[in-house]
């Protein structure tokens, strides 16, 4: 297991993001249980690294983000626009 592969667990975790999307997002003690970049829904990966976690219009969506994205260091785009997100984005 890599380390964005735990952040992206703990953001699942986070968040209600598994009962709004329609594909992937599922975890079991953290550790995804199908490839993050191939098919989870918002996801998108270059070379084997998340880059990008985009959620746009899913107000239904709610939670806070963990402190953990921090460990996503390849991530370029975090964008949840009309959500129902929360809280000030970590430090990390």
């Amino acid at each position: 297991m890599s380390w964005s592969e735990s952040a992206i667990c703990d953001f699942q975790a986070a968040t209600n993001v598994q009962v709004v999307t329609s594909s992937g997002w599922d975890c079991v003690d953290g550790i995804p249980t199908t490839d993050v970049c191939s098919g989870w829904e918002g996801i998108q990966c270059d070379s084997g690294s998340v880059v990008s976690v985009m959620y746009q219009n899913y107000d239904s969506l709610y939670g806070t983000l963990p402190s953990t994205v921090g460990l996503l260091t390849d991530l370029r785009y975090l964008v949840f626009h009309m959500t129902s997100l929360y809280g000030t984005l970590p430090t990390t």
